[in-house]
């Protein structure tokens, strides 16, 4: 598709380019699965069209939060797994709702929540307190931020590297050592402050069994974590660092957003029916049946071709500064 020759047309190409590179550094380590995650065009740019054919140029969209573009909930493009009901999804209002320190940015079009250091923001979840509740969220957070997710909590943490950070969870004794779940994340400058750019995550929370996973786009990077018993209602609530963090999109479900699992045990249907048997694991399945196969899965996900997610972010002040001005 041909864009106008303006110089707007020029900058917003070259801003889409630029966000594929910073989509690329917000991926996880080395160490983890290799997970491209390639930003989309601005929308305002891929709507236009050729000047040549229509003489027109279509008007800007305005602006929206990100979409994370969850496969069973996807805004663009096809998805392998059916299209969750609405009745079953919470898409959260990302307003301040008199929350200190927090305001609504509009920033390369996208609209997003941004928090000022220490200032706790928090939504409720939807669902029973005893049911299983699936929660996604896409968030760029400085370094000491703190996430709780229905008593699941994340931390982002200094790394041994400079200009790096790296996200973990906290242990159910309080000092307890916690492995890292996502490796190295790259701190880069956005709108002053050093942010990481977390991948879209997804928790499942399972009350009755007292445990939940962690999903980095749709692998599974941790299993079975012990979670707190809940003494109030459940909530999503995010404490940022030292520099701040934004909320760019929040979801939850009563059904896993990335794929069928019929079974509610968080593992892919698909994934299981190939296993010996074809079928399904027993919804009165013991633990130790569905750890071995957690891990038969975890190890299929590691040289699994998974396409890439693409989703539009906004980019660093790096590449904005780097941009032509005609």
């Amino acid at each position: 598709m041909r864009h106008p020759s303006s110089t707007p047309g020029r900058l917003l190409g070259f801003t889409a380019m630029l966000a594929l590179a910073g989509s690329l550094a917000a991926q996880t380590a080395p160490t983890a699965p290799a997970v491209t995650t390639p930003a989309t065009p601005p929308a305002d740019v891929a709507a236009q069209p050729a000047a040549a054919t229509t003489g027109k140029v279509a008007t800007p969209k305005s602006p929206a939060a990100p979409s994370m573009e969850l496969p069973r909930l996807k805004t663009t493009g096809k998805s392998d797994a059916p299209r969750l009901a609405p009745t079953k999804v919470t898409v959260a209002d990302l307003s301040p709702q008199g929350t200190a320190g927090a305001r609504t940015v509009t920033k390369q079009n996208l609209n997003y929540l941004a928090l000022d250091a220490g200032k706790t923001w928090s939504r409720p979840l939807r669902g029973s307190p005893t049911g299983t509740t699936f929660v996604s969220f896409l968030a760029y957070a400085s370094v000491g931020t703190v996430l709780d997710i229905g008593g699941a909590q994340l931390t982002v943490k200094p790394s041994t590297k400079a200009g790096y950070a790296q996200v973990g969870w906290t242990g159910p004794a309080a000092g307890s050592s916690t492995p890292p779940l996502l490796g190295l994340m790259r701190l880069e400058k956005h709108n002053g402050a050093d942010l990481v750019a977390l991948p879209v995550l997804t928790l499942r929370l399972d009350p009755a069994a007292g445990v939940w996973d962690l999903y980095s786009f749709h692998r599974l990077v941790a299993d079975d974590v012990p979670l707190p018993a809940a003494k109030d209602a459940r909530q999503f609530s995010l404490t940022p660092g030292a520099q701040g963090a934004w909320v760019l999109n929040l979801v939850t479900s009563d059904e896993n957003p990335l794929f069928l699992d019929a079974n509610n045990n968080g593992i892919d249907d698909a994934f299981e029916k190939a296993q010996p048997g074809n079928k399904l694991l027993a919804a009165n399945a013991n633990a130790a049946q569905r750890t071995q196969l957690v891990q038969t899965w975890k190890t299929a996900q590691k040289t699994a071709n998974v396409p890439a997610w693409k989703i539009r972010r906004p980019v660093p002040d790096t590449f904005i500064a780097a941009a032509p001005t005609k």
